[in-house]
C-alpha cells in the first residue's frame, strides 16, 4: 500500500486537503478558527500536497518556498487523519516533501512543530532549534536531487 503525493487540483481534492487540515490541526485541538479560503494555500512558490493511499486522502502539507532565499523552504500544517497516524505514512509524507524540495533545489527545510510532535520530526532527523510560543523551531537539510 504506497503512499502518493497529489497537488489538490479539483474541488474533491481542495475539499480533502482543507476537511484533513481542519479536523487534525484545529477540532482536535479545540480550535475553530480554521479559514479554507486562506491566501496562502494559492501562493506563487507555496505548494500544497495531498497524501493518498489508494483512493483514499489520508494527510495534508503546504510547502512554501522563502521569496527571500529560494534555497530555503518552511513546511507548514503537516496533517494525518488520526487514524492513520503511527503507521509510518508521516514519515513517508516527509520524504515525499524533501524529494519535492530537493527539486526546487531548496536546501534547507524548516518547520515550527506543535510541541508534542517535535519528537516525530527529531526521530525523522530534523535538529531542534529555538521554542516559539508553544512550538519548536526545527530544521533539516535537504540533499541536493
Amino acid at each position: 500500500m504506497g503512499l502518493r503525493q497529489v497537488a489538490p487540483q479539483d474541488d474533491s481534492g481542495w475539499k480533502a486537503y482543507h476537511a484533513i487540515r481542519q479536523l487534525v490541526l484545529y477540532e482536535l485541538r479545540g480550535r475553530h478558527d480554521y479559514d479554507p479560503a486562506h491566501p496562502d494555500d494559492h501562493t506563487v512558490g507555496n505548494f500544497p500536497f495531498l497524501y493518498y493511499v489508494d483512493h483514499l486522502p489520508i494527510g495534508a502539507v503546504r510547502l512554501d518556498l522563502s521569496a527571500a532565499d529560494p534555497a530555503i523552504a518552511t513546511v507548514r500544517m503537516v496533517a494525518i487523519l488520526p487514524q492513520h497516524q503511527r503507521r509510518g505514512f508521516g514519515t513517508t509524507m516527509l520524504q515525499a516533501l524533501e524529494l519535492f524540495a530537493a527539486g526546487k533545489e531548496v536546501r534547507e527545510l524548516k518547520v515550527l512543530a506543535a510541541g508534542d510532535a517535535a519528537t516525530f520530526y527529531e526521530r525523522c532527523g530534523w535538529k531542534p532549534g529555538k521554542a516559539v510560543g508553544n512550538g519548536l523551531l526545527l530544521t533539516k537539510s535537504v540533499a541536493a536531487s
